[in-house]
């Protein structure tokens, strides 16, 4: 479920991200074509760039691509899948707006994976030998406070487990402002997706968990929350997805005796494991010209019946307060393929911002814009998903039943979040009603 690729809410990129907000970005300048072509030289700071956020250990990525050993046995695979565009996974539509931090590989990018193929994949020399894997550090900011889960988490063998709840319990009595913000599961390959959500004092979500004991609550009883499009959100994990870093001048806002909630969908994989997620956050000295929030819009119980490919369906909002709209992360499960954003201004013209097909539920994406857009109170948002349940559709898991929403269950769970930034003294209870 980044703002930006220095910030944005979820991606398994990078979620997008998730923006200066949700997600963090693909910097590195690649060095100009000249004598031969070797993986050191030319190849390794392509993978960084392009590969690396999602193809590492335990990332979304099917292989780690980091390191010669990885890629070379791949090498015509690789040139293959980028020849035919198909790699790195396709973006937003480009007709609409702009996007920051795109990992579309340009023509010269493509020549330079050809030749290193053509050329015989050579290795080179390493340029440092304490430094010959593209993999990133898992820690993406500088934390000034780390919380990690008191005990490990045990995921089951091939199989999914009900999302689990953790509460960071934290003991500020003023005001904090957060910058950056990170997720860090201890083993990134079982995690799907992890939210962490702001508890305010007065609210009365999940006080029956104990603090640092993984919770899973009654059936539906968390998720009515979650569901709230004014929940408070601090960040979103997905693999591969940078961390919330908000764009200079803004930051979050931590509430006076709030706490800290952990959501973790856990994915499994062949064999059993463990997971014990870290937190790390990095403060704000003093207030923000701008407050960043993290809204979300969730259609509940989207119904299919059995081999039904076209199952168009919509939630909406309207912003209450002038916004600068920062970064957005669209989020459908299995059986879900197009996926778009539009707004609507007070005049009634409509206009597409984001547009997504297909949207891959193991690829989720933050899209940042690369200008922030003004929205006008009154503005609507709507978010549109199309749903394919039939045997049409190679990822849908049970085209001859019908399916609904919710949790952790593979049904049609659709939910877009987006990045916007408003005044410090804005209500972010009151920005946003559906």
């Amino acid at each position: 479920m980044s703002s930006g690729r220095g910030y944005s809410l979820f991606s398994r990129t990078a979620i997008l991200v998730l923006l200066p907000g949700l997600f963090a970005g693909f910097p590195q300048e690649r060095p100009k074509l000249a004598g031969t072509v070797t993986f050191y030289d030319h190849m390794l700071p392509a993978l960084r760039t392009y590969c690396l956020p999602c193809h590492v250990a335990g990332g979304v990525g099917p292989m780690p691509l980091g390191t010669y050993g990885d890629v070379q046995p791949r090498a015509a695979a690789i040139r293959e899948v980028v020849k035919q565009r198909r790699m790195p996974p396709r973006l937003g539509d480009p007709r609409y707006v702009e996007f920051t931090h795109v990992p579309q590989l340009t023509d010269d990018d493509i020549q330079l994976i050809d030749t290193w193929v053509s050329s015989g994949a050579l290795e080179g020399k390493p340029p440092n030998r304490r430094r010959t894997s593209a993999a990133q550090d898992s820690q993406q900011i500088s934390a000034d406070v780390v919380m990690t889960a008191p005990a490990p988490i045990s995921v089951p063998a091939n199989g999914s487990m009900d999302y689990q709840y953790l509460i960071f319990a934290l003991t500020y009595r003023y005001d904090r402002w957060i910058r950056a913000a990170e997720i860090r599961p201890s083993d990134r390959s079982l995690v799907h997706h992890a939210v962490l959500y702001v508890r305010e004092k007065q609210s009365p979500w999940l006080r029956d968990a104990v603090s640092g004991v993984p919770y899973v609550p009654p059936e539906g009883e968390a998720l009515r929350h979650t569901r709230n499009p004014k929940a408070d959100i601090l960040a979103i994990y997905t693999p591969g997805a940078p961390a919330m870093i908000c764009p200079k001048g803004m930051a979050k806002k931590l509430p006076a005796g709030a706490d800290l909630v952990l959501q973790i969908h856990y994915s499994g994989r062949n064999a059993p494991g463990s997971d014990q997620p870290q937190i790390g956050l990095a403060m704000l000295a003093v207030q923000p010209g701008k407050r960043m929030l993290t809204l979300q819009l969730e259609l509940e119980e989207p119904l299919a019946p059995p081999e039904n490919a076209n199952l168009r369906t919509a939630v909406s909002g309207t912003l209450t307060a002038d916004a600068l709209l920062i970064s957005m992360f669209p989020h459908l499960h299995v059986r879900g393929v197009p996926f778009h954003l539009d707004i609507t201004g007070q005049d009634g013209q409509k206009e597409t911002i984001l547009e997504v097909n297909p949207l891959w539920l193991n690829w989720p994406l933050a899209y940042v814009l690369k200008t922030p857009r003004l929205l006008q109170k009154g503005t609507v948002l709507t978010w549109m998903g199309t749903f394919n349940n039939s045997a049409t559709n190679p990822l849908n898991p049970g085209p001859a039943v019908e399916f609904r929403s919710g949790g952790s269950r593979p049904g049609g769970r659709m939910i877009g979040f987006f990045d916007v930034a408003v005044e410090p003294a804005v209500d972010p209870q009151m920005i946003f009603v559906r």
